[in-house]
């Protein structure tokens, strides 16, 4: 007979910070911002630029808080910080019906994305679209509440591109949500933009993705930049 025993460090999963010093060249100073999953990610890297460029944000999290929490000992007053769990449409109806006075509200809630098998992960694919579908649903449901009139910005991926793509309800889900802000632009004080972004050395992404990724911060800025001064 034998008896062994063992050892074993598990290393704790390194988080993605994306952190940035740059600015908008037009500065937003009294503008107001949503940005939901604020606390990581391309989410995070939007807060930072935005409370550069002089925005008020609201900023929301679920589980990451930490770096939230250092950006709001530097932006006291910029920087309102709240949690939201963006799968009960309840609470993000009353969230929005509170916190309507916004300029802009930026969607960035995701889950980790992960690769497709041959058949399509129905339950996976209706997780994916409870986080880029479903809080745009609640927003154009409220649309009445807000003060003035809003644009709202959807991020999706160049994944999109990819005929041969191994994310296949990733992009099933991100479509659906393209298609319905290209639908929902008929309302009068709510604008949806949706945006195909270079993939980010993110949280979501590291994992899947097999080359090594550059940031490109240019690129993003002007987006943004083009985002926000779009007008009717």
């Amino acid at each position: 007979n034998y008896s062994a025993q063992s050892k074993s460090l598990v290393l704790e999963n390194v988080k993605k910070i994306l952190k940035t010093q740059k600015k908008l060249p037009t500065t937003y100073y009294g503008k107001k911002a949503l940005i939901i999953g604020g606390s990581r990610g391309l989410g995070l890297l939007t807060t930072q630029i935005l409370l550069n460029s002089g925005m008020n944000i609201t900023a929301t999290y679920f589980n990451n808080l930490d770096y939230l929490y250092l950006l709001k000992k530097k932006n006291i007053t910029k920087l309102k910080i709240k949690k939201l769990n963006i799968l009960k449409d309840k609470f993000f109806d009353k969230f929005l019906k509170e916190y309507s006075n916004y300029d802009y509200i930026f969607n960035f809630s995701s889950c980790r994305i992960k690769k497709t098998h041959n058949k399509i992960d129905k339950i996976y694919l209706d997780k994916l679209l409870s986080y880029y579908l479903t809080p745009l649903k609640v927003i154009r449901k409220n649309f009445k509440v807000f003060k003035k009139p809003i644009k709202i910005f959807n991020p999706s991926t160049i994944y999109l591109n990819d005929k041969n793509s191994l994310f296949k309800e990733y992009n099933i889900s991100k479509k659906q949500s393209e298609n319905f802000c290209k639908k929902s632009n008929i309302l009068s004080k709510i604008n949806f933009f949706s945006y195909r972004l270079n993939v980010f050395d993110t949280d979501q992404h590291y994992a899947i993705y097999d080359k090594k990724i550059k940031n490109n911060f240019k690129v993003y800025l002007s987006i943004l930049k083009n985002f926000l001064k779009w007008k009717k």
